[in-house]
C-alpha cells in the first residue's frame, strides 16, 4: 500500500488519521477478493503497523483477519502476526 505522503484529503472535513484507516480497510477488502499474495503482503504489513499504532482497532484487526484467512501467513515465518 502506498504512503498518503503528498495526497490531499478528499474529505476535507475528516481527520487524515481517518481517511488513512478508511484506506486501509478499503486496500484490505481489495486484497481479499485477489489472488495476488504480494499485494495480500504489503497490506497485511500496513495492517499490523496500524495495530501497532492502535491496537484496539477491532474493525481492521477482523479485516486483517480474515485477509489471513484466505492468505495464510507461510507456516516457516516466525512472526506471530502482530508486528512482534
Amino acid at each position: 500500500m502506498p504512503s498518503d505522503h503528498g495526497r490531499i484529503n478528499p474529505y476535507p472535513g475528516m481527520p487524515g488519521r481517518a481517511v488513512k484507516r478508511l484506506r486501509l480497510l478499503d486496500s484490505l477488502i481489495k486484497a481479499r477478493g485477489s489472488a495476488d499474495r504480494s499485494q495480500a503482503d504489503e497490506v497485511l504489513v500496513e495492517a499490523n503497523r496500524w495495530l501497532t499504532r492502535y491496537p484496539f482497532d477491532v474493525r481492521v484487526m477482523e479485516a486483517r483477519d480474515r485477509l489471513r484467512t484466505v492468505h495464510p501467513v507461510d507456516p516457516e515465518d516466525t512472526d506471530d502476526g502482530n508486528g512482534m
